[in-house]
C-alpha cells in the first residue's frame, strides 16, 4: 500500500508488487513474444508431445 498524508486526510493506494526475478515476464516484449506464441498454439503451429528424446530431435532437424 502507498500511504500519503496530505492537508485533508490520509490516502491509500493499492500498489501492484512484481517480485524482481519475473518482472521481465511484464515487459512489452515479452507480452507480445507470449501473444504470438499463443496465437501458434490456437492455430495447431505446434509439434508434439515427443514420446522420446530421439522423436523430438528428428522434429527439430527437419
Amino acid at each position: 500500500m502507498d500511504v500519503k498524508i496530505k492537508e485533508g486526510g490520509m490516502f491509500i493506494k493499492p500498489v501492484k508488487i512484481i517480485n524482481p526475478g519475473q518482472e521481465y515476464f511484464y515487459t512489452k516484449e515479452w507480452q507480445k513474444d507470449e501473444a504470438g506464441a499463443d496465437k501458434d498454439i490456437a492455430e495447431g503451429k505446434i509439434a508434439g508431445p515427443f514420446d522420446t528424446a530421439d522423436d523430438l530431435i528428428k522434429e527439430l532437424e527437419s
